[in-house]
């Protein structure tokens, strides 16, 4: 079904309304935050919370952790976003995106490399890691050309 998604009255929308709109980018953008900060904090004290980061090369995992952290941030301020220009949110969000994508591809990367084995880590990290977030972009620079194409026609633009 295209198109079909949660819509409210409120407005602006709430929080939990915007949770309600987009369940899985949220939490999967606050896994990215808390994931990202626990990487970026296992280089600077002593202990583990996956036992594939321990084995990578610290620069790596701090700067990885570092992008995802960030991307998270950012993704889940532009879909928070309640100002009346709908391009402000998805700038914001889109600048997420393209840090996420980066995060999962160099973890991707540091994955194959350190562990070609590991087939369902590094599967996990192209499609949904990389995937996902690649077609989110799309899916919204699509949706901006609509909307700004609809506003041309109605000379708000």
């Amino acid at each position: 079904m295209p198109l079909r998604g949660y819509s409210t009255d409120n407005r602006p929308p709430t929080v939990l309304d915007h949770l309600l709109a987009h369940p899985y980018a949220i939490t999967f953008a606050v896994w990215q935050v808390i994931a990202g900060a626990l990487a970026v904090l296992t280089t600077l004290f002593s202990f583990t919370v996956s036992q594939a980061i321990e084995r990578l090369p610290q620069p790596l995992v701090a700067a990885t952790g570092i992008l995802f952290a960030l991307g998270g941030i950012q993704i889940v301020r532009g879909l928070l976003d309640d100002d009346d220009d709908l391009m402000q949110g998805w700038k914001i969000e889109r600048t997420g995106l393209v840090l996420t994508i980066a995060a999962w591809l160099a973890f991707f990367i540091a994955i194959v490399w350190s562990f070609p084995s590991s087939v369902l880590t590094w599967l996990l990290c192209l499609l949904v890691g990389a995937g996902a977030p690649s077609l989110r972009l799309w899916a919204t620079r699509r949706e901006e050309k609509r909307v700004r194409a609809r506003m041309r026609r109605a000379g708000v633009a």
